[in-house]
């Protein structure tokens, strides 16, 4: 839902600017939108899935009674913080490929 709202308002703000520009700026700022909004994509499903493992860390750490199950709750919210780090390193590099990409259609002129 929330990355439908951003695409929606990415959309307007680009049919709203496109009255002005080239068709290469245009083409380009197009590259940038669907970059930012795939990285936005990536960062949510990583937040959704950092979350889940945190529940189950939390579950799981609740109902431990020996050290082991204090372990794996403990490695479940590892691979939440590294879920995490992950889903952000993708989106950065995402976003870095598309104004690279729209770098290189306004180089074009």
């Amino acid at each position: 839902m929330k990355t439908l709202s951003l695409l929606m308002l990415a959309g307007t703000a680009m049919l709203t600017a496109a009255c002005n520009q080239s068709p290469t700026e245009k083409q380009a700022d197009a590259i940038e939108n669907q970059g930012e909004a795939q990285a936005d994509a990536t960062r949510e499903q990583a937040e959704m899935t950092a979350d889940r493992l945190e529940t189950q860390a939390d579950a799981v750490d609740a109902a431990a009674t020996t050290a082991a199950g204090e372990a794996e709750a403990d490695r479940l919210d590892d691979r939440a913080d590294a879920v995490r780090d992950m889903g952000e390193a993708k989106a950065d590099a995402q976003e870095r490929e598309a104004n690279t990409a729209a770098d290189a259609v306004r180089d074009q002129k």
